[in-house]
Order: C-alpha cells, then sequence, then structure tokens
C-alpha cells in the first residue's frame, strides 16, 4: 500500500494496576513512542501514523512494539496479557464500548448482529502491527473511525489512546487521514515521520569503501616506495601545522590545518565542524556558502507550508542528505570539500491571520556532514607541500593516517508568514 497520507499525534501508550497479594494497586503510567514513561518505564508500543491507499477506501494503522519492555511488563503482573489494534467506525457505536470488557471481545452491535467492530491480536514474533480497515465507502467520509491499540487483562478492556484509561477510544476524522505527510520541493523529499537514517548513498558508500580500504596495499608498489610515502608524509605534517612552513599554512588554512592534523591522528574518530559566523566560521567561508544555505532553508519553508496543521505541532525532516557544493575558500575546499547539508523541522506551527494569511514559527536545524577522504583518482596538487589528493590517500591504505567523518549543526528559531523568501529572515 502507498503512504499517502498520515496523521501524527502522541498516544499515551498504557498506565495499569500492579497488584500486590493485598490486592492494594500501583498505577504505573506509560508514555508515548518518543520518551520514557513517568516512573523510567520503556514505552510498550510506538504510534507510527495512519495511511490511506490511492483509491480512498483502505485504512491502515502501524504501531511499532517493544518486545522486551511487553515481556517485562507482563512479567512485573504476573499474567500474559492480550494486545491488540482496534478500528470502528463511530456511527454504530452509539456511545458503547468496540469490545467487550468482560471477554475482550467484539460487541455485536450492528443492526444485522454482525460485529462492526475490527481488530487484530498481537503477535508475540513480530515488531510491528498493521490493521487495515477495508471497504470504505462515502459516509465514512462524514463520520468517524476510532483507531487505537488495546490491552486485555482477563478482567477489563483498556484503550490506550490519550487518557491513562479511557472508556472509548478517540476518534480519527477521515478529514485528518487526509491530510498530506510528504512532499516535493525542487526535487528534495520532506515528511513529517522521521526517517531511520538520511545519509545520502554517496557518503555511506565512500564510509564502507574507506573502512575495506584502510591498510590494504598502495595502488602503484612502483610510485609509492618507502621514499616517496615518507615526503607524502611529510608534506601531510606541514599542511597540519608542523615546522616553520607549516606555522604558515596553519595561519592561512586554519581548518585544513586541524583537518589534516586529525586525519594524521589515525584514529577514525569524528570532527566537528565550526559552523559559526567567526572568521574561520563555516559560514565565514563566503557568499555561495550562504546562498546554498539559503536555497535549502526555503525548500524547508515551502514544505512546512504544506504540511503544517493547524491548532497542532509537528516536525518535518528533509527525507535524505543532499549534496551542497564546495566551500567557498580554499581553507574549507581541503578541510570538507563538497558536504551534505540535511534540515529538520520542529515546533513545527501554523497561525491563521484575522486577514486569512498564514503566519509560522519552528526551530531549524541546519546540518552539515562530510566524509574527510582523499580523492585517489585525482592528481591535483595541494599548494606550497607539492602533494597529490592520489598522494594523500595513500597515507590511509598505508595506516598511516585514517579517514573519518564530520559533522556540523546550527539550530534557528525562525518566524515568517507563507511564501516569504528565507533571504528576508534573520537567524538568530
Amino acid at each position: 500500500m502507498k503512504k499517502r497520507a498520515l496523521i501524527f499525534f502522541s498516544i499515551l501508550l498504557l498506565s495499569a494496576c500492579l497488584f500486590a497479594l493485598s490486592l492494594s494497586a500501583e498505577e504505573i503510567r506509560y508514555s508515548d513512542f518518543a520518551k520514557q514513561g513517568a516512573n523510567g518505564e520503556d514505552a510498550l508500543f510506538g504510534f507510527l501514523g495512519y495511511s490511506i491507499n490511492d483509491d480512498g477506501d483502505s485504512i491502515c494503522a502501524e504501531y511499532s512494539i517493544d518486545k522486551e519492555a511487553l515481556c517485562a511488563y507482563e512479567s512485573s503482573v504476573g499474567k500474559q496479557l492480550r494486545f491488540g489494534a482496534l478500528a470502528v467506525n463511530k456511527k454504530v457505536l452509539d456511545g458503547r464500548a468496540p469490545l467487550d470488557s468482560e471477554t475482550g471481545k467484539p460487541m455485536d452491535i450492528s443492526s444485522s448482529g454482525k460485529s462492526m467492530a475490527i481488530y487484530t491480536e498481537l503477535r508475540r514474533d513480530v515488531s510491528r502491527m498493521y490493521i487495515i480497515v477495508t471497504g470504505v465507502t462515502q459516509e465514512y467520509y462524514n463520520s468517524e473511525i476510532y483507531l487505537c491499540m488495546y490491552i486485555y487483562d482477563g478482567s477489563t478492556v483498556k484503550y490506550l489512546t490519550g487518557e491513562s484509561s479511557t472508556i472509548m477510544p478517540d476518534s480519527v476524522s477521515m478529514a485528518e487521514l487526509n491530510l498530506p505527510t510528504d512532499v516535493t520541493v525542487d526535487n528534495v523529499y520532506f515528511t513529517t515521520q522521521k526517517p531511520s537514517s538520511t545519509i545520502a548513498y554517496d557518503r555511506e558508500k565512500q564510509m564502507k569503501e574507506s573502512k575495506l580500504e584502510y591498510g590494504t596495499p598502495v595502488v602503484d608498489a612502483s610510485t609509492y616506495t618507502d621514499s616517496k610515502m615518507s615526503s607524502v608524509l611529510s608534506g601531510a605534517k606541514t599542511i597540519a601545522g608542523n615546522g616553520f612552513l607549516g606555522l604558515i599554512v596553519k595561519g592561512m588554512f586554519p581548518n585544513a590545518s586541524r583537518f589534516m592534523a586529525h586525519y594524521l591522528e589515525n584514529t577514525g574518530t569524528d570532527m566537528i565542524i565550526n559552523m559559526g559566523t567567526g572568521t574561520n566560521g563555516f559560514f565565514k567561508s563566503g557568499s555561495g556558502t550562504l546562498a546554498h544555505r539559503e536555497s535549502r532553508v526555503n525548500q524547508a519553508l515551502r514544505a512546512c507550508e504544506a504540511l503544517a496543521r493547524e491548532g497542532k505541532s509537528i516536525s518535518v525532516y528533509q527525507g535524505t542528505e543532499q549534496v551542497n557544493h564546495f566551500g567557498d575558500t580554499e581553507d574549507w575546499y581541503l578541510a570538507v570539500g563538497s558536504y551534505f547539508t540535511c534540515i529538520e523541522m520542529n515546533d513545527v506551527t501554523v497561525t491563521v491571520n484575522s486577514d486569512g494569511t498564514r503566519s509560522f514559527s519552528a526551530q531549524l536545524t541546519y546540518n552539515v556532514t562530510d566524509y574527510y577522504n582523499w580523492n585517489e583518482n585525482s592528481w591535483s596538487t595541494i599548494p606550497i607541500v607539492n602533494v597529490s589528493q592520489r598522494d594523500l590517500h595513500q597515507l590511509h591504505r598505508t595506516k598511516q593516517a585514517m579517514e573519518f567523518e564530520s559533522s556540523g549543526s546550527v539550530t534557528y528559531s525562525i518566524t515568517w508568514t507563507e511564501g516569504q523568501d528565507a533571504s528576508s529572515l534573520s537567524f538568530k
């Protein structure tokens, strides 16, 4: 089923009674999938969203299941519980609960005697649960549907919704189900569902190849003799700031020198990109870098305008990193070369003004990432020291240096009106 529409709202997962032998009870409350319980417990279920198929006649609700937390919780209450997902048209309920409180089975609530409650019990061998409602007709679009998780402890049914324990689950309107949850702006994909990974394929490929190449033979043993490698290492140390000439290089290219020094430390640990606007900061690397940031932010603004919910706060994520461009200065070119960017928008809210226009606010996080490696297929020479990118890569192969990942991020509080260009915003 192609996911076209999801809604996100917090679901407080569970509040149950833990009975001791004396029959006294202690309430243990569980929160939604993004947080821990009030007493530090793990969440049992994670609400992942609702989707509706292209034809609009089937609805799917999706949940994740923490099986270890589930087993631990059942152990704490001393019994195996029954969990499941439930869907039912609110129209047929007339105030009655969908599941019988004594048996945990669907109530016979239709005029024909056939149950209108659709429910699925949890399989113990899966980490995801889905419930699909098929045959959605036009009448559903004028009503509401209950979609939720439930727990049956052998004596009563509890619905895991916005409250710790409710008689009836919360309902969801078809209009809400049809709200968009993803959008493409200038070929960049944005979604309200946090991706499991945003790493671009190119960078992920670089990282895998780097690990495989570390400690492997040089590409041309007749060229990269011990004498040649000694000369390459000497040049790299100069870039890193060693010696009198190294001090000059370090003064001219502070970031390139710092990154080269870390390369030669041979640890492979991550490096932090200075995202400041000071003399050596990333946003001092030239007008092109700032222009590319504004272009990416503009895309994020348009995505938020398409996905924002009136009266709700949401997050909007860029689906995958996008290749940006080379740093404008020689310093940042030698430090990061071409880099990737990824934007995350949190606490996105929209306000409809009296004149009908819309205003927005959000916490915008702008991420920059790069995998520090030298191009083995490039003979371009580094100024002053007369070593090529191909030469410097051989240091990684001979275990005299190790490639690494670098990243930096900065968060801005922004407000804007619909359609406003990022260039007119004051980033704080």
